[in-house]
């Protein structure tokens, strides 16, 4: 009886303690995080255009981008559409290796057809990008249908909420039936597999042929949602379930500060926020350490990450730095990255593609200057990989600010994430110490033309896989010039690339007759001459190691994204360190506001209340949000583009069909010019009117203050007619209107 009693109020107590374990405690603490998702502004949701009735006696465009197997792709669409139904004719139209925007001129020729083909978004940013460009042919009125790879679906989706066009009509590939095609393409130069077989094939992947779906997606009626399509959320955009991604600060629930740590972790895996490693939590005090490093306000905008648009502010680059790890007195260095990334894009230096590509590409932060010595920023021993605090601190929050600002997320506009990027997650990140620089040899940034008491850093987009090692190592048998000739006919023909040089080898080449490193981009070296049109920046690091070059491009030709993707940005405004401290650029226009009236919007502001280091040269204005994607531009498109047609590739020469092989070419000039990103508004004016718009349309209007402190260098120019500009230098804080 003892016994059945006693195991009866053990049980009691058991069940008592499970339940204390089981249920939210009474004493559960809530932790207030700041929330470091960038804000998308939502765009007006386009409908669709009207579909056809029926094929028969239709003309349809063919719209493919330059790739190897991309023309086939669209032909055989054409082709059993010509089989099927009659009098349908069809026109092949090369939009080029460019994935980008277009001009104008390229829309409304592709609208004059019945219907457009536009394929294939076999990659992240082509899909990304074909939302767009089938978005600007149907506000024309003409339907398109978008052939997409299975496994960039998700990255078309998000161009499609990106841009205001979630309706977007696509056909969707199997996986296994393109690579079988491409394999036919390469190998035996079968161009009707994809007709007969991969677009006429129902898999377990793909549920309908890719024909029928193409058929379904240009022909019939539209539905409600399709012709009234719902607004698009800020939830849409972040892919949240629940809660408000505008919000400003999320809670954390939990019993403790321990246990708080691994639910902020869970919370920001859910919520599309975390890197996959353990994140500190933004808790105000950190945040409010971090800015107490900047004489820049909080609410400062510096730009977007694009492609997605996400608006950069210094508040929420601190919240990812606190969430990276950094230490505060590293915040400068990353705010000057991030203006750099952001920057870039208006300017046509594409280093987002950087990031977003879905070949293995990723971002070198150089940083050079006083910064290096003072922050502990390694360019010896181990400089690229773990164990150095700065390196990695910095290149983590850099890596955080631009996947969460930007919303650029992993299966979705992370396009290298199918397979990983090399050291994703901090970036390759390294500084030029003043010590290991030969007597006479100059820092990187005194290159670029600043002075040696100035700190910078600078962004480059590089090629992974072609990281070369040119020789030099502590066991190998060099000359300097046999490095050089390395060097440079291994660089490619149009890239810019960087080229760490050890201390021992930068000896021998000084030695050599080089006095500086001016020396080396001279005399058929390692700069651009009518021969080697590639520009290698030579930078010195620890020895013993061999030469490393980190290019720009994937192969010996012409850079795939662009003619470079470089820009250098000088540090300023640090508050706890001693370098850093240089004039800054003005603070965000006051008092802004903007008056519609029918077709024109009046914009008017007061100067900033700091004008920065320098005076106010001016103001720029932007009716499109500046270098934002996806808000179309009744002007033309951003950034501009030239217009000549791209070549016909030559798999597509000898095939004898239905639908001509050659591709008809686009107008020799848009239908008007291309809009800059940015208006200049006449001296001494603190307003300016927009004539022309669309009084139906939304659009988002910026402002922002220019002054004359040279702190932006990149490059402009091909080959060997490269050079330095500074026309990115003195702008300053992005102000949006106030409202009304």
């Amino acid at each position: 009886m003892k016994r059945n009693r006693f195991s009866t109020v053990l049980g009691l107590i058991s069940i008592a303690i499970l339940a204390g374990i089981m249920t939210p405690s009474a004493n559960a603490a809530e932790f207030a995080v700041f929330n470091p998702i960038g804000a998308i502004e939502p765009l007006e949701n386009q409908p669709l255009a009207e579909r056809l009735a029926d094929f028969d006696g239709k003309r349809i465009a063919l719209a493919y981008y330059a790739k190897a197997q991309n023309p086939h792709a669209v032909r055989a669409i054409g082709e059993m559409l010509w089989t099927e139904f009659e009098g349908v004719t069809g026109q092949m139209r090369n939009i080029g290796s460019s994935i980008g925007a277009k001009p104008l001129a390229y829309y409304q020729t592709l609208a004059g057809y019945d219907a457009v083909v536009l394929g294939v978004a076999d990659c992240t940013l082509s899909a990304w990008w074909a939302a767009y460009h089938a978005k600007m042919i149907e506000s024309l009125g003409t339907p398109v249908v978008v052939l997409t790879h299975a496994a960039y679906e998700k990255a078309l989706d998000a161009g499609a909420l990106d841009n205001g066009f979630t309706g977007v009509r696509k056909a969707v590939i199997d996986p296994g039936l393109y690579s079988a095609g491409f394999n036919q393409l390469t190998a035996t130069g079968n161009t009707n597999f994809l007709r007969n077989i991969a677009f006429a094939t129902v898999t377990e992947r793909v549920k309908e042929t890719v024909y029928d779906q193409a058929k379904a997606a240009l022909t019939g009626a539209l539905t409600e949602a399709e012709a009234n399509p719902p607004a698009i959320t800020a939830q849409q955009l972040a892919g949240w379930s629940s809660g408000d991604p505008t919000d400003r600060m999320l809670t954390v629930t939990a019993a403790n500060d321990v246990k708080a740590s691994r639910e902020f972790d869970r919370m920001a895996m859910e919520l599309g926020f975390g890197d996959g490693l353990p994140l500190i939590m933004p808790l105000p005090e950190l945040v409010g350490k971090m800015l107490s490093a900047t004489t820049r306000d909080r609410g400062e905008v510096l730009g977007k990450v694009m492609p997605r648009g996400g608006d950069i502010t210094v508040e929420k680059v601190a919240v990812n730095a606190v969430m990276a790890g950094a230490r505060p007195e590293y915040f400068p260095a990353v705010l000057a990255a991030m203006e750099a990334y952001a920057s870039s894009w208006e300017d046509g230096n594409l280093l987002y593609h950087s990031l977003t590509s879905s070949d293995n590409y990723t971002l070198l932060l150089l940083l050079s200057g006083p910064v290096v010595e003072e922050l502990g920023i390694s360019g010896q021993w181990g400089f690229v990989g773990s164990g150095n605090e700065a390196n990695n601190g910095i290149g983590r929050a850099v890596r955080l600010s631009i996947r969460n600002i930007g919303q650029n997320r992993t299966h979705e506009t992370d396009g290298t994430a199918r397979v990983g990027r090399q050291n994703d997650h901090a970036l390759t990140v390294f500084g030029e110490q003043e010590n290991l620089l030969p007597d006479g040899w100059e820092r990187f940034h005194e290159m670029l033309g600043f002075e040696r008491d100035q700190s910078t850093v600078t962004l480059h987009g590089y090629y992974a896989p072609r990281l070369y090692s040119a020789g030099g190592g502590v066991n190998a048998s060099f000359t300097p010039n046999t490095l050089i000739n390395n060097i440079r006919t291994n660089a490619g023909t149009a890239n810019v690339s960087i080229a760490t040089i050890p201390r021992n080898v930068a000896d021998l080449m000084k030695d050599s007759g080089r006095a500086d490193k001016a020396a080396l981009l001279s005399g058929n070296q390692m700069g651009p001459t009518t021969t080697y049109r590639n520009l290698v920046w030579p930078i010195v690091v620890g020895d013993p190691e061999s030469v490393r070059v980190y290019y720009g491009s994937t192969a010996s030709g012409t850079a795939f994204y662009g003619t470079q993707a470089f820009q250098t940005r000088v540090i300023t405004g640090a508050a706890l360190t001693k370098s850093g401290r240089g004039p800054t650029a003005p603070g965000a226009p006051q008092d802004f506001k903007v008056t519609r009236n029918g077709s024109a919007a009046t914009l008017s502001w007061s100067a900033p209340l700091s004008a920065g280091g320098g005076e106010i040269a001016g103001y720029q204005v932007s009716f499109t949000g500046g270098s934002a994607a996806g808000a179309t531009n009744p002007g033309g498109v951003i950034p501009a583009v030239t217009v000549t047609a791209p070549s016909n590739p030559a798999a597509l020469t000898g095939t004898t069909t239905a639908i001509p092989a050659a591709p008809v070419a686009f107008p020799a000039t848009p239908a008007h010019p291309n809009t800059p990103a940015w208006t200049n508004v006449p001296e001494g004016e603190t307003s300016f009117t927009f004539e022309g718009l669309d009084e139906g349309a939304e659009y988002f209007f910026k402002v922002r203050a220019i002054n004359d402190v040279r702190n932006a260098v990149q490059l402009t120019g091909t080959g060997a007619n490269r050079q330095l500009d500074y026309s990115a230098s003195g702008r300053g804080a992005w102000a949006a209107p106030e409202p009304e």
